[in-house]
């Protein structure tokens, strides 16, 4: 098991979090997937971390049904960008619109509750954009 697995680990029984997240482990990295309720949607994100200083959290906010809304949901996405500033949005190719943070740092400086709470406080503070995503992806 890598230092920043096991820091993680620690820091998840510490704050009794244990059962609210999978853990998914292979060679390369470890995987953890744990959900967030915004409304009555639960959004599932995964924090990956491994032996490189560079470890993310990756989280689907949802797909866009109406291609013809594509420069709407682009508008959007850079909106998101501006206001949300430790968290990266895209609207891939497959019309699937996510947000990413780029945890740097190494095994030494790794801090396991920033890895939790950044994305949290994004998700958080995205509650009161969810409406607005949620009508530009789904009409």
């Amino acid at each position: 098991m890598r230092k920043k697995e096991i820091e993680f680990d620690i820091y998840l029984k510490k704050n009794n979090q244990e059962s609210m997240i999978l853990k998914v482990e292979d060679k390369e990295q470890t995987v953890y997937r744990a959900g967030y309720k915004i409304k009555e949607e639960t959004l599932i994100f995964f924090i990956t971390l491994n032996d490189t200083a560079y470890s993310s959290v990756l989280c689907r906010l949802g797909t866009l049904k109406n291609e013809l809304k594509r420069v709407e949901a682009l508008e959007m996405t850079n909106f998101l960008n501006f206001k949300y500033i430790p968290a990266k949005f895209t609207l891939d190719s497959e019309n699937n619109l996510d947000f990413r943070i780029d945890i740097i740092a190494t095994d030494d400086e790794f801090n396991p509750e920033m890895a939790v709470q950044v994305p949290l406080n994004v998700l958080q503070s995205i509650e009161q954009d969810y409406e607005k995503i949620t009508d530009v992806l789904n009409n």
